[in-house]
């Protein structure tokens, strides 16, 4: 998990607000698939694989409903307890959060199938700065100080939603391609 909370457990944009004893769980809020329906693989067409982490794989998905292009993040364990359910769902909640900044990836949906996670957010088709670097690009100080300060302004969004990027780096800076917004990844 690449994002924590440093206030509340409750998404603030959650319609309800809780009570101690008749709210239900936030788990149950979050679409569950029996073990033998796959909205990964009835809904996603995946291309490839564009990141692979300690937690998790992240995908090129097209949408096989509205034609779009995707990142479906998985993740590579399944939940081994209701309490480590909670904890890793918080990623879910930080993203929701976070998804309406130009320099932040926009959050689409979550969803858990056979005890994994799985997010979908938007596809930044440029790479990332990780991978710029690599593949031998050699950045000018001009697009460095440009790239350096729409990270600065996404990790001031990040930061006023009283969160915090646990994992700011290179490989989780993306560019997306057609605008060439430099954004903060929480999908690597």
């Amino acid at each position: 998990m690449f994002l924590s909370y440093t206030g509340t457990t409750q998404n603030p944009f959650s319609p309800e607000r809780p009570t101690q004893s008749k709210t239900p769980s936030r788990l149950s809020r979050i679409p569950q698939r029996p073990s033998n329906h796959s909205r990964y693989l009835e809904d996603f067409e995946e291309l490839e694989e564009i990141g692979s982490g300690s937690f998790s794989t992240v995908y090129k998905c097209r949408n096989r409903i509205d034609g779009w292009l995707y990142a479906v993040k998985q993740a590579k364990r399944k939940f081994q307890s209701k309490g480590d359910k909670e904890k890793t769902l918080k990623e879910v909640y930080a993203l929701a959060v976070l998804s309406s900044h130009p320099h932040v990836v926009r959050y689409y949906s979550a969803w858990v199938e056979n005890s994994q996670l799985y997010i979908q957010t938007e596809y930044c088709g440029g790479g990332s700065l990780g991978d710029k670097r690599d593949s031998g690009v050699i950045f000018t100080e001009a697009q460095l100080c440009e790239a350096l300060a729409q990270v600065a302004e996404g990790l001031r969004h990040i930061h006023s939603k009283k969160l915090a990027h646990l994992d700011v780096k290179p490989d989780n800076v993306c560019n997306n391609q057609t605008t060439q917004i430099t954004k903060q990844n929480q999908t690597n």
